[in-house]
């Protein structure tokens, strides 16, 4: 599969909606899909798992140095690298600058969008004196989300909220996961993981072989990919981007005795 990802922020920039559009990129590519990234000019260097990033430049915003306002139009040398690529699927990652050239993209060529909803921007306008602006803020992102085959939030939490702020019905989970290979059971410290009460170790030891067996990053990527690939099938009529086999399941906790003892 082709995915063509439109973000205002991306890695080495320190942020969660960065970290998230860096990983979503990583995962694709070891999944076996393209990302073409467009994104603000954040290194030297480009992603070395994307299929090509464009970096476009910008002005640092004066309230939050860290990021940057690109300019919201390609040129012609990018626009041919995007039509050579031919993306199946646009992302836009966020709902500004970047996250709205690709909304445009994927409107002018008639392909599949998805957008995330990562950010509760109009509570966070209060923080910085503009409260005031919070209806117009949850108007621009109502209207900016509509136009997306689908919407993906980060919890069943802000799922309910958006709907109850009126966002069109075509929303998703895109959760958060954890890392497989960082946390895992052979890293395990009997000494660090000491607890005395037999309900408690056996409802931690539950609790574990569930998020292991769904909430890695490679599961929470596996289901993105496939909501991607069913928005291309029911735009084409047809299967046109195969999505390789799920990756290996997660080593399970089932097996694993817990140690005795008291939590230090």
């Amino acid at each position: 599969m082709r995915i063509a990802l439109f973000t205002d922020t991306f890695p080495p920039t320190l942020n969660g909606v960065a970290r998230a559009m860096g990983l979503l990129v990583e995962h694709a590519a070891r999944a076996g899909h393209e990302v073409g990234v467009v994104s603000p000019r954040v290194a030297d260097a480009d992603c070395p798992d994307a299929a090509f990033h464009i970096q476009l430049p910008g002005v640092a915003l004066p309230f939050y140095r860290e990021l940057q306002a690109a300019r919201p139009w390609l040129g012609g040398r990018h626009r041919r690298t995007l039509e050579r690529f031919r993306p199946q699927v646009v992302h836009a990652g966020v709902e500004a600058l970047v996250g709205g050239l690709g909304r445009r993209w994927a409107r002018r060529h008639r392909l599949p969008l998805v957008t995330s909803y990562c950010t509760n921007f109009p509570e966070y306008l209060a923080g910085y004196g503009l409260g005031r602006l919070e209806g117009a803020a949850w108007a621009h992102l109502r209207r900016f989300h509509a136009a997306a085959d689908l919407t993906v939030c980060p919890s069943a939490a802000t799922l309910a909220a958006l709907r109850e702020r009126g966002f069109h019905g075509r929303l998703g989970l895109w959760g958060r996961g954890v890392d497989g290979e960082l946390f895992h059971p052979a890293r395990r410290d009997p000494d660090l993981r000491l607890v005395e009460d037999n309900a408690l170790r056996a409802r931690l030891r539950r609790q574990a072989r569930a998020r292991a067996e769904t909430h890695t990053w490679e599961a929470v990527f596996e289901r993105l990919f496939r909501s991607y690939a069913e928005i291309i099938q029911e735009r084409d009529g047809s299967v046109t981007a195969p999505v390789p086999d799920p990756p290996p399941a997660p080593v399970s906790f089932a097996s694993m005795e817990p140690s005795q003892g008291k939590r230090t």
